[in-house]
């Protein structure tokens, strides 16, 4: 997937200086990518610059509900936290990095997982993962034993709120990197 984001990056398409050594890293050069059908195809749906959906266009989708504040995470007057709620039926996996660096919330999620597919074993009920809770502005990356603590802590504060467990809340966080959340 490199290449679709250095593909961004360059208005959709890619340059030889952007793949560095194709040929070593068996892909095809700038020129045939260029003229792929297949960039053609990408082009028109890649996410830069559209414009902001038409809230009356938007869809619901049953057993989800979202919500969104200004927490002031990296810069003020910014809507950078979401917070998703999700049925108590709605059924949740998740797909990981395999490098041993892992950021803080990736840590929790992994655990919170682990611990609702242990708990769904004798109560069903308690498998249940209630929300997805997303910051923008820090990535909570590179941040050691405070940034797991602050992972932790804003699920227990999410989790007050919706009145279930720390547990059933998965963090996630995007932004700048080793900065304490």
């Amino acid at each position: 997937m490199q290449f679709l984001t250095l593909a961004w990056q360059n208005q959709g398409r890619p340059t030889r200086q952007a793949f560095g050594n194709c040929a070593a890293e068996g892909l095809p050069d700038a020129a045939t990518m260029s003229a792929s059908p297949f960039f053609d195809y990408l082009q028109p749906i890649m996410p830069v610059n559209l414009p902001l959906p038409v809230a009356a266009n938007l869809k619901p989708v049953p057993g989800i509900q979202l919500g969104f504040a200004e927490a002031g995470v990296r810069k003020p007057n910014r809507k950078d936290v979401l917070v998703m709620t999700l049925a108590p039926t709605a059924t949740v996996a998740g797909v990981f990095t395999t490098n041993r660096f892992c950021a803080a919330p990736v840590q929790v999620c992994k655990a919170h997982l682990e611990g609702v597919q242990i708990a769904g074993q004798s109560d069903p009920a308690a498998a249940s993962i209630r929300a997805l809770l997303i910051n923008t502005g820090n990535a909570n990356a590179g941040t050691g034993e405070a940034g797991l603590a602050d992972a932790n802590a804003t699920c227990a504060a999410l989790a007050e709120l919706l009145a279930c467990e720390r547990s059933q809340i998965l963090p996630f966080s995007t932004g700048v990197i080793l900065e304490p959340l």
